[in-house]
């Protein structure tokens, strides 16, 4: 149950950073409703990775404890991604009126996603680099301290 748990940090997180945007940046609910669910659409790579590993099927207890990454050794997490940040950081500076705030939602919820991954997961830095990843063919055992 440890990815219903770290879900629940997401949540708790994703509703704090909206309310910093909101209050001291941009008061927009729409902004503010969207830094939440940024903060949970990372994860929906999650379910790509156990459909990778269970093709077809899905068991909510076997999802929420990890077993797809403990079975294949394999994380893909396609979303997880600093290369992502720094793209989306580039795009900020580029628009303008509300949608520039809707983009500076999506980075500090990204950016803030992988932060408490890495503190939950005990994994480093590197691993939430989509070109670190691919280089070390998504091995866990390769790149995540245990």
């Amino acid at each position: 149950m440890k990815l219903f748990y770290t879900e629940l940090l997401h949540l708790l997180l994703s509703i704090i950073i909206a309310s910093i945007i909101y209050v001291f940046i941009y008061q927009s609910y729409l902004v503010f409703v969207f830094s939440i669910i940024w903060g949970f659409l990372i994860d929906l790579d999650h379910i790509i990775d156990f459909w990778l590993k269970y093709p077809f099927s899905f068991n909510l207890k076997d999802f929420f404890t990890g077993k797809q990454f403990k079975e294949s050794w394999k994380a893909y997490i396609l979303f997880h991604s600093w290369e992502y940040v720094i793209v989306w950081i580039i795009i900020f500076f580029w628009l303008k009126d509300d949608i520039k705030y809707l983009v500076l939602s999506l980075i500090c919820s990204l950016f803030m996603h992988i932060i408490l991954d890495i503190i939950t997961n005990k994994s480093n830095f590197t691993w939430y680099s989509i070109v670190n990843r691919i280089y070390n063919k998504f091995d866990l055992r390769v790149v995540c301290k245990k």
